[in-house]
């Protein structure tokens, strides 16, 4: 049959090669994508990691300032400084625990996205091999 219909499959062939480096562009542009949200929630468990050790270290200071300043050894003001510090950080710990999510969601959405593109590029695929089919088919009746 490739000797009878040389264009039809020259082109059948062009078209879906045309198509597979489509795909292969966007598969690695998702991968791409799916690697930046995996740093970033590396990045963001790492950091959180470190801020709650920072917490517990800022949390023993003010606890240590405390007894302290109630034995009058230390001023009020330093407590307050220690105790404004300690909840600076428990800010950046929330802020790092709220943007967690966000990535895991992120990259669930890229890894989705890419399974539509490779279903839809089989989906095509499979639609073209069915019409060309047809074009054979209506090309063997008239001949």
């Amino acid at each position: 049959m490739p000797r009878l219909y040389p264009e039809l499959i020259d082109n059948e062939m062009a078209l879906f090669k045309r198509r597979q480096a489509n795909l292969a562009e966007q598969l690695a542009i998702f991968d791409d994508q799916a690697k930046q949200q995996r740093l970033g929630l590396v990045e963001r468990r790492t950091r959180l990691t470190n801020t709650r050790q920072a917490y517990d270290l800022m949390s023993q200071q003010v606890e240590s300032l405390t007894d302290l300043v109630a034995q009058g050894a230390a001023s009020r003001n330093a407590l307050l400084d220690r105790q404004s510090q300690l909840q600076d950080i428990q800010t950046q710990m929330d802020d790092l625990q709220f943007q967690i999510p966000q990535y895991e969601s992120g990259l669930s959405e890229v890894e989705r996205r890419r399974s539509e593109a490779e279903l839809q590029f089989r989906s095509d695929a499979e639609n073209d091999r069915g019409d060309a089919q047809i074009k054979i088919v209506k090309a063997q009746r008239i001949y």
